[in-house]
């Protein structure tokens, strides 16, 4: 072993242009491997999936996020490296929250070799992001499973911006929205969004409980009242086909669209007569935040 040792020395010192060349090959694979490879903290990986989430108007109803998924359904299957879709109307897999705004699709691609001339996930997430934006009232947004799980739902990174001027929401969103779109002019950075929506509408409650004892009302019927009439009340299950169905107690929609609905909503009291609910209940603008 020794005497090879030595033998490889006395060789390189006599031929340096090996030990030279040598160098040379590793020093430009290196490079070449550098550049080529991601060079993310986590690098996103192909995992033959795309993710996309779908903001329509604050306000929207379901039928309304419905026409706009089903457009954009439209656009997505007809790329080539589409294989399946799945949609889920009604949910944010982004802020984990639950409204007739939102709308989230999965995206199954096909095999790597049978995806056309773009095969990279987030080329097909940035060509796609650009093509559905002719739909009108509703903005998508294309991702890929983060290559860790638990490191958030989708790949990227997010970040959290405060306001310490104890400013109004809407300046905030105001902010925000100015904000997001000097991100968007940064070369390096593919597509920036927010969660954050000053603008959705909903009323708080004021109830008048001091006429509600007055008239021998209680208040927690008076409530239950409106949840089942605005909201929704679960009655019961049962078993039909071989499946089990929901029961769900709840006004039609022509009967809670706007504040006059109220005007139809009656509550029994203690005597078991029937008042109009809008004598014991005020109803006052406020925006919920999705941060």
């Amino acid at each position: 072993m020794t005497r090879k040792y030595i033998y490889s020395l006395k060789f390189l010192i006599k031929n340096k242009w090996v030990a030279i060349g040598g160098l040379v090959v590793i020093t430009a694979a290196s490079v070449f491997l550098i550049k080529k490879a991601p060079s993310g903290f986590i690098p996103t990986e192909d995992q033959g999936f795309v993710l996309y989430a779908v903001n329509t108007p604050p306000g929207s109803s379901l039928e309304r996020t419905h026409r706009a998924t089903a457009q954009i359904d439209k656009i997505i299957n007809g790329e080539k490296a589409t294989n399946h879709l799945w949609v889920a109307d009604g949910m944010n897999f982004i802020s984990n929250a639950n409204a007739s705004p939102y709308s989230a699709g999965f995206i199954k691609l096909k095999d790597y070799d049978k995806r056309g001339e773009m095969k990279d996930p987030d080329q097909i997430a940035a060509t796609l992001t650009g093509k559905v934006s002719q739909v009108k009232d509703a903005n998508a947004f294309f991702f890929n499973f983060p290559t860790v799980q638990g490191f958030g739902n989708v790949s990227g990174f997010e970040f959290m911006l405060q306001d310490k001027t104890n400013g109004s929401f809407e300046q905030l969103g105001t902010t925000t929205q100015q904000f997001i779109g000097e991100l968007m002019k940064r070369p390096e950075i593919a597509f920036a969004f927010t969660t954050y929506a000053a603008g959705n509408p909903q009323y708080t409650i004021d109830v008048d409980t001091d006429k509600a004892n007055q008239l021998g009302v209680s208040v927690t019927e008076l409530m239950q009242t409106m949840q089942i009439y605005f909201g929704s009340s679960f009655v019961s299950d049962f078993n039909r086909f071989g499946k089990y169905y929901r029961v769900m107690a709840q006004a039609d929609i022509p009967y809670r669209t706007d504040v006059n609905s109220l005007e139809g909503i009656y509550v029994k009291n203690k005597s078991g007569e029937m008042l109009p609910a809008k004598t014991l209940v005020t109803l006052k603008g406020l925006s919920v935040l999705r941060r």
